[in-house]
């Protein structure tokens, strides 16, 4: 099966088995164009790899999880390779994580020890 048939496959299981989830829902989460993934949708265009594992990163867990599988991607990601497909919202959760965390830490202080973000 070809990756976009794999991935439309999945939209279309996630938005039979969830009244919430539509195509407009899915981009959203994936932080594009609705348009842009209709037209993935109904084959009338591809999307760019980066929206692709974006999209898959939006859709609810069992299809996610399928077509991780019939992919072949490992789901033992590392983190960097987490952000670098992460949407908008997922980058601003983790921020705020990162955030409360060194916040709580506290083990800094102000000295030439205190990390600067780049």
């Amino acid at each position: 099966m070809h990756h976009q048939d794999i991935l439309i496959t999945a939209i279309d299981e996630a938005i039979r088995l969830n009244k919430s989830v539509s195509v407009s829902s899915i981009a959203r989460d994936a932080g594009m164009q609705p348009s842009g993934l209709l037209r993935f949708y109904k084959k009338e265009q591809d999307i760019m790899t980066g929206n692709f594992f974006k999209v898959i990163e939006a859709l609810p867990e069992k299809q996610k999880t399928r077509v991780r599988e019939q992919l072949g991607i490992s789901t033992n990601a590392t983190l960097r390779s987490l952000l670098e497909v992460a949407s908008p919202s997922e980058l601003a959760e983790a921020l705020r994580i990162i955030s409360e965390r060194y916040s709580n830490l506290r083990i800094f202080t102000e000295s030439s020890d205190t990390p600067v973000a780049v």
